[in-house]
Formats: structure tokens, C-alpha cells, sequence
């Protein structure tokens, strides 16, 4: 009877089947990073955002086919903010003390994410917004405006056509670097209401758009409904933070479960119950630590982990905050 209130939803069918043995690289806005931390904490191999938080599409290209085709910055990228060197195309928690600092470190991550996309076996792509910033002396769309005057820059909305045709072309690129590898994507399910509600929804109209013609044109290519997951089966306010937009912990983890039962294996399903268990127990403090029980608790941890270890062969304990 519960199921009643809720609007009906199936997911749509998955070809994946991805195990702890699989490399995830997760980009885009800050939903993929939450689901990124939630697939970490269970000690899944998941790298993310290179450059940070990413939420326009041309932001999350930008990086990409710089990590594709090892295109360094170079200083013409670079903006000063106080006493401190960011980027256009970076989040600004990404940031240096000097150029070369800035650029030595914005650099070896070109590197680094190269060789992993390489090896990777599912890339995650989240969209954000479809308005973005345009910095009208360079000439470029800027990932972040660092708290530059608002006179450099003109707010646009990107056509759909526009972003298809340019995702249409990196996928071919990423197929070149990792033939074998399985693209999922989603719209972040935050509503941008700085923007306008209105605004907010034409602006998502596109991004849904671009994932229905990728998933629909290239056969590596998967759409995950996280947008409509919240939006229309957590419509319930108690599932959002106090801004009303972003999901709470416990809807992401629910999300989370639903991506779980979609693209894993049953086997690596039930190895995620087994390291939540883990985690839990991690987490224990004792009234009594020097208990017999206190004791028996820690031998028989011990003993799961053991376990554990056979069936995930990178897994090591992390006490859980």
C-alpha cells in the first residue's frame, strides 16, 4: 500500500554490470561528487573532478578533451585573486600560491587523469546548468567567475544543437583513448533558483536533451534518471537541505542504492552490504573497552575483514566519520 503514494517509476534497463574491480572517473557538478563519495566510502576505485566541481557542459568538455589529448594551461588561463592564483577553467578550491605552482599542479592532473581514463571502465558525466559565463575580452566560457567584477562577463544559455554536436565529437575521442569504455550520464537534480525556476527548468530541458540524443546515438553511452528520481519520486521537502534545492544525505544515499541495483552486479551488491557492515562496526565506540565483549566485537571485525579482502582485493578498513 506504501508504493501508493508514490508515483510509479521504472528505471530503465542497463547493459552494465560493473564490480569492485572497476575504474570510475566521476565529473561535473556537485551531485556526481556526491554519489562519487558515497561509491568511496565503500572503497570502490572512483576518482573525480579533476579541475573541481564542474556544472556547465562546456566546463565538463573543456576538461575532458584536455585530459584526452594532454592539452596543458598555459599562464593565459590563469586569473589572480588576492594573494592567490586560480584558473577559468577551474573551481575556485583549486587554486596555487604562484603561476608555477598553479600550473605544475593543474598540469600533473592532465597526466594523471589521462593514464587512469585510459585504463577507466565507466565515466559518469552530471550536467548542472545549461547558462554559463562568457569572459567578453578573452573570448571563452568560464567554469568560475572568482569574485571578478561582473562587467567582464555576459550570461548565456547554450543551445541543445550546439552541445550535441560538440559531446558528439568528444565521445569519439574518448572511444579512440578507451575503446571498451561505458559512459553514463545525468542532470543534476538541484535546481538553480538564483536563476529563476523558470529559468531553471528550460535550462535542465536542454541538458536532458543532450543525455537523450548521446544515450540514443552512441551505444556505450547509458542515461541514469537522478533528475527524475528526485524531482518526481522525492518531492517530499524532508528530502531537501534547508535551500530547498540540494538533496539531503539521505536522498543521494537513496539514489545511490538505485544506481547500485541498476548498474552492478548482484555479487558486488551484496559485497556493498557486507562493507557497509564493516563501516558500521568501524564506527563503534565502546562503553567498555576493555571489556570480553569489547574484545570478541574486535576478533570478530577482524575476522570480516579478513573476508572481506579475499572478495575486494584493494580493501583495507577506514574508520568512517
Amino acid at each position: 500500500m506504501m508504493d501508493d503514494f508514490f508515483l510509479g517509476f521504472e528505471l530503465p534497463d542497463s547493459t552494465n554490470s560493473f564490480s569492485y574491480e572497476d575504474q570510475f572517473l566521476f565529473m561535473g557538478s556537485c551531485f556526481a561528487e556526491n554519489i562519487g563519495r558515497e561509491m568511496e566510502s565503500l572503497q570502490f576505485k572512483v576518482r573525480q573532478n579533476p579541475n573541481g566541481i564542474l556544472y556547465h557542459p562546456e566546463s565538463i568538455l573543456d576538461c575532458l578533451g584536455r585530459i584526452i589529448r594532454k592539452d596543458y594551461y598555459e599562464e593565459e588561463h590563469l586569473v589572480h585573486r588576492e594573494d592567490a592564483v586560480h584558473s577559468w577553467k577551474h573551481h575556485g578550491l583549486i587554486y596555487a600560491s604562484n603561476t608555477a605552482g598553479f600550473l605544475e599542479k593543474a598540469n600533473n592532473q592532465i597526466d594523471t587523469f589521462h593514464n587512469y581514463l585510459k585504463t577507466s571502465d565507466c565515466l559518469v558525466i552530471t550536467f548542472g546548468t545549461a547558462h554559463y559565463w562568457y569572459h567578453l575580452e578573452k573570448g571563452i566560457s568560464v567554469a568560475n567567475c572568482h569574485k571578478q567584477p561582473s562587467s567582464l562577463f555576459d550570461k548565456r544559455l547554450s543551445k541543445a544543437e550546439a552541445l550535441q554536436e560538440a559531446y558528439a565529437q568528444l565521445l569519439n575521442e574518448i572511444k579512440s583513448l578507451n575503446p571498451t569504455l561505458k559512459v553514463i550520464v545525468s542532470v543534476s537534480p538541484v535546481r538553480y533558483k538564483r536563476d529563476g525556476l523558470i529559468e531553471s527548468n528550460r535550462s535542465k530541458a536542454r541538458l536532458l536533451l543532450l543525455c537523450e540524443y548521446l544515450a540514443s546515438r552512441f551505444e556505450q553511452v547509458e542515461y541514469f534518471p537522478a533528475y527524475e528520481l528526485l524531482i518526481d519520486q522525492l518531492r517530499d521537502y524532508r528530502f531537501y537541505a534547508a535551500d530547498r534545492v540540494h538533496p539531503t544525505k539521505e536522498a543521494v544515499a537513496w539514489i545511490w542504492k538505485k544506481f547500485l541495483g541498476l548498474h552492478f552486479s548482484e555479487q558486488t551488491s551484496l559485497l556493498v552490504k557486507k562493507v557497509e557492515a564493516v563501516n558500521r562496526s568501524l564506527a563503534h565506540r565502546f562503553l567498555f573497552p576493555e571489556s570480553e565483549a569489547a574484545e570478541k566485537f574486535r576478533k570478530d571485525l577482524q575476522r570480516k575483514i579478513e573476508l572481506l579482502k579475499k572478495d575486494i582485493s584493494h580493501f583495507e578498513p577506514r574508520p568512517q566519520e
